[in-house]
């Protein structure tokens, strides 16, 4: 999370009462910054989001259109060398062992192809491996599929990779999602759509 420089927002619990824009609403996104406002002491319902899109926020924040910016790399490195600061990190904050992604299959395919499973399951692993063990063809990878500026690569901040499911990462997930203070419905429609307390 990213503030421009002479923000008056200095911590998670400054968010309250600021517009925030996130990539997704009613996602992973706002679920763990209003735990990180929350833990710091800061009004959770008090934050007000707006999605965009990745690409769309670093003008949107160095505009003054919003408060503060919830970006990923290449746009966190790209808001920094523009100024910005980093105020907090929700993603690490809510667990340090947060898994953003996981992939799933059917019971169905599983039982008709078990090969094709393991065969994934094995290049999976061996591309984490590659990327914890090799920072030199990891931060390489980019270029390959995107247009990135090579000049930002060694600014960019890559996630830790694992091979192992964390159930406890997913729990830490998932309390915040059936909790009390999340209304009814949160996550009904479509991506995208507003959630009851944002309509």
């Amino acid at each position: 999370m990213v503030v421009p420089e002479d923000s008056d927002i200095e911590s998670a619990a400054d968010l309250a009462g600021a517009t925030v824009e996130i990539n997704t609403l009613n996602n992973i996104s706002d679920t763990v910054i209003r735990e990180t406002v929350r833990a710091d002491g800061g009004d959770e319902e008090a934050v007000e989001f707006v999605e965009m899109a990745f690409p769309d926020m670093p003008a949107a924040l160095e505009a003054g259109n919003v408060d503060a910016v919830f970006v990923v790399e290449p746009f966190l490195s790209i808001t920094r060398n523009a100024g910005a600061r980093p105020v907090t990190w929700p993603y690490a904050e809510a667990d340090e062992d947060l898994e953003v992604a996981v992939y799933f299959t059917s019971e169905e395919t599983a039982q008709s192809d078990p090969e094709l499973i393991e065969s994934f399951t094995n290049a999976m692993v061996a591309s984490q491996e590659l990327a914890t063990s090799d920072e030199e063809k990891l931060r390489a990878i980019p270029t390959a599929y995107t247009e990135i500026d090579e000049a930002l690569l060694a600014d960019l901040t890559f996630p830790r990779f694992t091979s192992e499911v964390s159930e406890a990462s997913a729990q830490g997930l998932a309390d915040p999602a059936v909790s009390p203070r999340v209304p009814p419905g949160w996550r009904s429609g479509p991506p995208g759509t507003p959630s009851p307390a944002q309509r």
